[in-house]
């Protein structure tokens, strides 16, 4: 008995040896495992490996034609049909928004050349030209880069491509909402009465209100920021992602349409095609500091022309093999 139980115990140990019997292996992207946290240069954003898998794009309470006023509270008429999107492969996205640092140091390396910014001021975007990049008030390096149009947030891309020579990107519209819910099927990644905003993201709430009292609609709660804060404050969703909603808005690469029918159902952009109301003009995802609850949604949807920059406007990056 003593040799066939050595005889089996040295097969298997041979087996495994060779790999046959080995458990298999987490998918990767360029040898990072799913899970991991990478970066690919000293100033670019830290990455986070998310797996491939499918989800149920949109709001289950979203019915196209319906009016508005008639829609439940937060919830926009272009956030249907629901459809289910599948991403094939490991997809690494920024495990926080860019940074003022990093955007600085894009500009220092390039000469790229950001122009003025509109504010939020009392119900309308206004034109400040003294507001910039590097002058939206109480931010510094660790804070979210502002003030940036979809031309800027394409150019930092294309330097940081450039610079490492991997595929860095804009998400797309269903690859961000994939990686904000992070397995999560409601209005957001947390659970809670409105009040449990301020321990998940930095939105509109007694804090901001404090600072303009022209913010009316917010949490019953204070998270300690009157604008931006800096990132990776709150904790991240389940993918190990921070401050996918709230704080600033990210651009994508999606071109707008006031629905879902004819959306691509692999995780790709729609970037292409697109005629309402033009191509032109981008979708932002994610909601900002000034954002009502109501709108803080994983499904929430922000159209604006590309050539806009605004004081809540960000980007996040991607990158695929």
């Amino acid at each position: 008995m003593r040799i066939v139980v050595a005889a089996v115990a040295g097969l298997l140990l041979a087996w495994t040896a060779t790999g046959a019997a080995a458990a298999p292996a987490k998918p990767a992207l360029d040898g990072h495992p799913v899970g991991a946290s990478f970066r690919d240069c000293a100033d670019c954003p830290v990455m986070r490996v998310l797996p491939g898998g499918s989800f149920m794009m949109g709001s289950p309470e979203s019915v196209l034609g319906v009016p508005q006023s008639q829609q439940p509270p937060g919830v926009g008429s272009d956030e249907g049909p629901v459809h289910r999107v599948t991403l094939a492969r490991p997809l690494a996205v920024g495990q926080f928004p860019v940074t003022r640092g990093q955007f600085a140091a894009f500009l220092k390396a390039t000469g790229y050349v950001v122009g003025a910014c509109q504010h939020w001021d009392s119900g309308n975007f206004q034109l400040g030209e003294s507001l910039r990049w590097d002058s939206a008030p109480g931010q510094d390096a660790r804070h979210p880069v502002v003030c940036l149009n979809w031309d800027d947030a394409h150019a930092y891309v294309r330097w940081l491509s450039a610079k490492t020579g991997k595929p860095y990107r804009l998400l797309s519209e269903s690859e961000w909402e994939y990686a904000a819910r992070a397995g999560t099927k409601g209005d957001r990644y947390w659970n809670g009465p409105p009040q449990a905003q301020c321990r998940y993201t930095n939105a509109a709430d007694l804090s901001a209100q404090a600072a303009d009292p022209s913010i009316k609609d917010v949490a019953p709660c204070r998270d300690g920021w009157a604008k931006t804060s800096p990132v990776g404050r709150f904790p991240p969703n389940a993918f190990g992602l921070y401050d996918m909603l709230g704080d600033a808005f990210t651009w994508t690469e999606e071109c707008y349409q006031r629905n879902y029918y004819g959306a691509p159902a692999d995780g790709s952009a729609r970037s292409s095609g697109c005629t309402d109301p033009g191509k032109d003009w981008k979708v932002l995802r994610g909601s900002a500091w000034n954002v009502p609850p109501k709108w803080v949604r994983v499904s929430g949807r922000e159209v604006e022309h590309a050539a806009s920059r605004g004081d809540v406007f960000g980007l996040r990056v991607a990158r695929g093999q």
